[in-house]
């Protein structure tokens, strides 16, 4: 079984130097466990959903997979100077990456935006004036909760345990924030492959 999980510096595993994310925890639990489960970890930092349609397709298709995981957004919700957050584009990009998807599997699994600590984040009055904000990250959840309602495809929500003690830097999850994404997505895999 092949898994792909595209997404961010979240996906990437960035500011988790003990286990190098939650992608790879998984990768290391499904590997231990299982002999014919591949999993790949296509997270690129700074990305959003507008660069992760433009290779979407080329990464998907020598890989076949079984199942996709997308974990993308909190770059979409960044605050730009002069620039608006573009909602409607966010969800044309994610219905459109559900259907390039699906046309390799029916098992996609679209995980929740995980919340900034807005002390760190926001305001930012300092070059390059980007910041985020909980009432943005609230806003593109809905949008992705309402897309897998539509498409019956899995929401995974967050734990309600995360919290800004899990977060590195106000927006990257530590090591603690990291574990608890993988403890809440492992279940959920598990029950696919059965």
């Amino acid at each position: 079984m092949n898994i792909c999980i595209f997404g961010d510096s979240i996906t990437y595993g960035a500011y988790d130097p003990i286990n190098g994310g939650w992608v790879n925890l998984l990768r290391n639990y499904f590997e231990e466990k299982y002999d014919d489960i591949t999993i790949y970890n296509l997270g690129i930092c700074g990305e959003g959903s507008n660069d992760l349609l433009k290779r979407f397709k080329n990464e998907i298709t020598p890989r076949k997979p079984d199942l996709i995981i997308l974990a993308i957004g909190v770059n979409d919700v960044k605050h730009q100077k002069e620039k608006s957050i573009q909602f409607d584009k966010f969800e044309k990009n994610i219905n459109e990456l559900i259907n390039q998807g699906s046309q390799f599997t029916k098992k996609i699994i679209i995980l929740e935006i995980t919340p900034v600590d807005e002390k760190l984040t926001t305001p930012r009055n300092i070059s390059p004036y980007n910041f985020r904000e909980n009432k943005d990250i609230a806003k593109c959840n809905e949008i992705l909760k309402k897309i897998a309602e539509k498409e019956k495809i899995i929401f995974g929500q967050i734990p309600s345990t995360f919290s800004e003690k899990d977060l590195y830097d106000g927006l990257h999850p530590n090591t603690e924030g990291h574990r608890k994404i993988f403890e809440k997505i492992r279940p959920v895999i598990e029950e696919l492959i059965v």
